[in-house]
């Protein structure tokens, strides 16, 4: 992790270091100490530190094991492992399991080993069950996020999210070096695999909505010479008026004109065409991507990547991208009744101007489905609101309303057999239960879990 820690983290080490012949950077990486008793007197070191909470996201925190016998959950500010046992269908917690600084996610392999992925202490723990015997660790990438096996290519795939790949151990042999796999996306987080075992699949999660700036809130050029103030070429689609209108050729809301009014940026979008357009029908391409993409700082044929799910073959290590989904991909499932992947998170209207015509709608959530085909080509089956009851016409909705909707979903699992998925929204605390094209089930209702 390259994150500057916090004072009492770093003093706490510091004291740590100071007691003993391992330095400071053996104890904040303990993967980078060989598997030898030196490695347990490590992770005696780190244990002694006091809870700090930096905020380390869930990627997927809680796992079953295969035979149902065993529930792992990532007590991440406590840098545990937490193991149940399931009695009768009711958790029994058993043990308390240290594994590194902030675990995020917990994968069973079998039902007698668990992998716990340590976003800061850039690791992979390996659990012995029903010991809770840490076996091994293994190093990664900074900041990863989950793991996934391929039975099909007998591989562990975690994702490296601050500097965009995956890594491949040989589950045969890892002593080996895992072998990287880069992904063109920013922020590879939850992974899923499919059906077969052949395909990994990574959601993105700062994938981005295909939206750009153009400059031209700079009021004084001698201040700052970059980026350069384009909204004011009078070539542009409003002959350089500046603040651009946002509604034919008018302003709104009207009193935005009252003030002196400031000159102000512009946020375009690239629409299915390759167009890049603002909210108000007024394209600039040319000053994007075109001829004159000089002006606003950029070369001619300019380009934005815009890839939300990054879909590994195993066989072939090659990659390739599910697209234009939204722009925060927050989870991930694969449905096994006909293998098709699932992702939710939100899409921003981060290029509608001004508020208050954002106030309430400045973003949705989502969930859209993807189908891989046997010649290689993803097809998105739907990419659905899963707040279809909002109108986003109006400012606000009445409170019954409200609550039938999902906020900031982090989450999506697929039952095996019913065709369901369940969906956890953290903003709202609840969950929602949807179908195979995004719809809503249950009669639209939430599942309330405080």
């Amino acid at each position: 992790m390259k994150r500057t820690p916090l004072p009492v983290l770093l003093i706490s080490l510091a004291a740590l270091s100071s007691s003993g012949a391992q330095t400071l950077d053996s104890i904040f990486t303990p993967s980078e100490v060989p598997i030898s008793r030196d490695l347990n007197l490590t992770f005696s070191r780190l244990q002694q530190l006091p809870p700090v909470n930096l905020e380390s996201p869930h990627v997927r925190p809680l796992a079953l094991s295969p035979n149902q016998t065993w529930l792992a959950a990532a007590n991440t500010y406590a840098n545990t492992v937490e193991l149940f046992e399931l009695v009768d269908g009711i958790p029994q917690h058993r043990q308390s399991i240290f594994t590194g600084l902030d675990p995020v996610s917990v994968r069973f392999r079998t039902d007698t080993e668990l992998w716990a992925v340590n976003h800061v202490s850039d690791s992979v723990s390996l659990v012995e069950l029903p010991s809770g015997v840490l076996k091994r660790v293994l190093k990664t990438r900074d900041e990863p996020a989950d793991v996934v096996f391929s039975e099909a290519s007998n591989r562990a795939f975690v994702s490296c999210s601050q500097v965009n790949c995956l890594l491949a151990y040989d589950l045969a042999d890892l002593e080996a070096e895992p072998e990287v796999i880069s992904i063109k996306g920013e922020d590879p987080r939850a992974l899923a695999v499919s059906p077969d075992g052949r395909y990994v699949y990574a959601a993105i999660f700062e994938s981005g909505n295909s939206t750009t700036t153009l400059g031209g809130g700079r009021a004084n050029d001698d201040l700052l010479a970059y980026p350069p103030n384009v909204v004011n070429d009078p070539r542009g689609p409003y002959a350089g008026v500046n603040p651009p209108p946002n509604d034919g050729d008018k302003t709104t809301p009207d009193r935005l004109l009252w003030t002196d009014r400031p000159p102000v940026g512009l946020i375009v979008k690239k629409s299915p065409e390759g167009r890049w357009m603002d909210d108000n029908e007024g394209d600039w391409t040319e000053f994007v991507s075109g001829a004159y993409a000089r002006e606003s700082g950029r070369v001619e044929g300019w380009d934005v990547v815009d890839h939300d799910i990054a879909v590994l073959d195993t066989q072939t290590n090659t990659v390739r991208y599910a697209k234009s989904l939204m722009n925060i991909v927050m989870g991930i499932d694969v449905n096994a009744s006909d293998g098709t992947v699932s992702v939710i998170g939100t899409e921003a209207l981060n290029h509608i101007r001004y508020e208050p015509k954002l106030k309430g709608i400045f973003v949705q959530a989502r969930q859209a489905t993807v189908r891989l085909h046997a010649d290689g080509t993803l097809e998105t089956v739907s990419n659905t609101d899963l707040n279809p009851h909002l109108d986003y016409t109006v400012p606000t909705v009445p409170q019954e309303t409200r609550d039938l909707s999902i906020g900031d979903p982090r989450a999506v699992v697929w039952t095996k057999n019913s065709g369901r998925a369940y969906i956890a929204g953290m903003g709202s605390n609840n969950v929602i239960v949807t179908g195979s094209k995004g719809h809503r089930l249950i009669g639209g209702r939430t599942i309330e879990v405080g």
